[in-house]
């Protein structure tokens, strides 16, 4: 849909937003009866108008735990600078189909593109609980590294070095807004285990996995499984982080102290004597 397309839907839209909303100069909202406040019995569940305008907004929000994958890839805005604009968009549609990919095979709740790097989180419900959400995760991870060490191999022209990934697991904010344009309102996360995947993955080199400190306690906790420890072939090993790296940590914004210094590197022990052949980690 364009512009124009999209400009011509916003009267109808507006009279189908004012049929639910009763306009009124009223800024109050304890005492707004345009929209009535849904209650929660929850103190982890927000739902409540704005206030009432002739562009209402509705806003409902809920708390709990959620596995988040952050995805860069290394070296990009430099790249850029160097190759036509057919290579670079062939680089971003393959990245999409990538994560379109990831969403069929191992089932992500929500996804974000941002320029050259996408989010990804898991939400656990009925089916998923938060360790199948974090083995999908890790599974989710080696499909993308493995993926594109494949895409570097058979490229016609020079890609980036690769992805570096940051996952972590605490819990967020699922927004969910409702305006009077339907194209705002898309279901939206927020809190720190967002920001920390994306500090996470700023520490990641190519073909690099960095994992918080939450995340690396349940990969201890449950290593038969999530850590594969006694699968010859396809076992994955948490690394210690170098000098460099905590030093990143150190100074990182927004950082939390367990996991400026407990969080690790992950790596996937056959893919990475077979293939791309690097720790992921930055050379102390």
């Amino acid at each position: 849909m364009d512009f124009l397309e999209r400009a011509e839907r916003i009267p109808a839209r507006l009279k189908q937003i004012s049929s639910r909303y009763r306009s009124s100069a009223c800024t109050s909202l304890a005492s707004c009866e345009c929209r009535p406040t849904a209650q929660s019995s929850d103190d982890r569940e927000y739902k409540r108008p704005g206030k009432c305008t002739l562009t209402p907004v509705f806003f409902a929000g809920k708390k709990q735990d959620v596995v988040v994958l952050f995805a860069d890839i290394r070296g990009f805005s430099e790249w850029c600078d160097e190759q036509p604009l057919e290579n670079v968009g062939d680089l971003m549609t393959t990245q999409i189909e990538r994560a379109g990919q990831i969403c069929n095979d191992h089932h992500h709740a929500f996804h974000k593109f941002l320029g050259d790097g996408f989010l990804l989180v898991w939400e656990p419900d009925d089916t998923l609980d938060l360790t199948v959400c974090l083995a999908h995760a890790l599974d989710a991870a080696i499909h993308l590294h493995r993926n594109y060490w494949y895409l570097s191999e058979d490229s016609a022209y020079a890609v980036p070095p690769g992805y570096g990934v940051g996952i972590a697991i605490g819990e967020a904010i699922r927004l969910q807004p409702e305006t009077i344009l339907e194209e705002m309102n898309e279901v939206d996360f927020v809190g720190y285990p967002l920001n920390c995947a994306a500090r996470m993955q700023s520490f990641a080199s190519a073909y690099g996995t960095a994992v918080c400190s939450r995340t690396t306690q349940m990969l201890r906790d449950d290593a038969k499984n999530l850590l594969k420890s006694t699968t010859p072939g396809f076992r994955r090993e948490l690394l210690t982080p170098g000098p460099e790296a905590l030093g990143l940590a150190m100074h990182a914004k927004g950082l939390r102290e367990p996991d400026r210094s407990d969080f690790r590197y992950l790596s996937f022990e056959d893919a990475r004597a077979r293939l791309w052949k690097a720790s992921g980690m930055p050379e102390s």
